[in-house]
């Protein structure tokens, strides 16, 4: 077995015996997750152990989404992806949003190029399971922030970076403009978007992302529109079409 990706809450791993053969190993168990990559058929033919601590599944290549980028940089002769390759990655991990949202009581707290992996070159899945966060039961609109966390963890929307005390509560749809970041992300260089970012979190309003988008050659798209509408400054207000 050979480790290719591991964070604070997983890791994963490809039998050498049998190169098509992938493993999740959860270090707790992780039912919501396991379930947004199976149901979804993001992760297709996979099976989960009943405890929620093992998934297996066949692949023909599983990579962490910034190795995937710099290999891609290296083949193509750039780091921005194709807007078809992302519009892969919005559908794959919106379908997984969506699967989170409404079958799982839950949201994602934040998205970053740390918790995503490309399987098969094309299919994008979110493995940050220790930033999946309760939607309350009673208001269904507040997700439940009740762990410390620290701005370059995820890119974070502006309410988030605006929490003053631990336990506190987020629109669930903070995740839409996280999500909307790290499109924004795939379509820049590194160092353009991240020096916007970097500008964004000293005033965290979503006009300095805005600049990010208004930057790139997309604009009176349904590629534009749909990202604007991730990112809109009052959460009630955003949406996302799931693809």
């Amino acid at each position: 077995m050979s480790e290719i990706y591991s964070n604070d809450a997983l890791k994963i791993i490809q039998d050498m015996n049998n190169m098509s053969m992938y493993q999740i190993k959860f270090n707790y168990p992780s039912p919501s997750l396991a379930r947004s990559l199976i149901k979804t058929h993001i992760i297709q033919g996979g099976t989960i152990s009943t405890d929620y601590l093992t998934m297996r599944f066949k692949a023909n290549s599983v990579v962490p989404f910034n190795i995937f980028r710099e290999d891609y940089n290296k083949i193509k002769g750039k780091e921005i992806l194709s807007i078809n390759l992302v519009a892969s990655m919005l559908s794959s991990l919106s379908l997984q949003l969506s699967h989170i949202i409404l079958k799982e009581g839950k949201t994602i707290m934040g998205y970053s190029p740390e918790n995503v992996i490309v399987i098969n070159g094309d299919v994008f899945a979110f493995i940050g399971s220790e930033y999946l966060i309760d939607i309350d039961e009673e208001c269904k609109d507040d997700a439940i922030i009740s762990f410390p966390f620290v701005s370059n963890d995820f890119f974070a929307s502006p309410e988030l970076l605006s929490i003053k005390e631990i336990p506190s509560r987020v629109h669930y749809k903070s995740a839409y403009f996280s999500l909307g970041c790290l499109i924004l992300f795939a379509l820049s260089t590194s160092d353009n978007f991240n020096n916007l970012y970097n500008d964004y979190l000293k005033e965290p309003k979503s006009v300095k992302i805005y600049e990010c988008l208004n930057e790139l050659n997309l604009k009176n798209t349904k590629f534009y529109w749909l990202l604007s509408r991730c990112l809109v400054e009052d959460p009630v207000k955003r949406s996302i079409y799931f693809l």
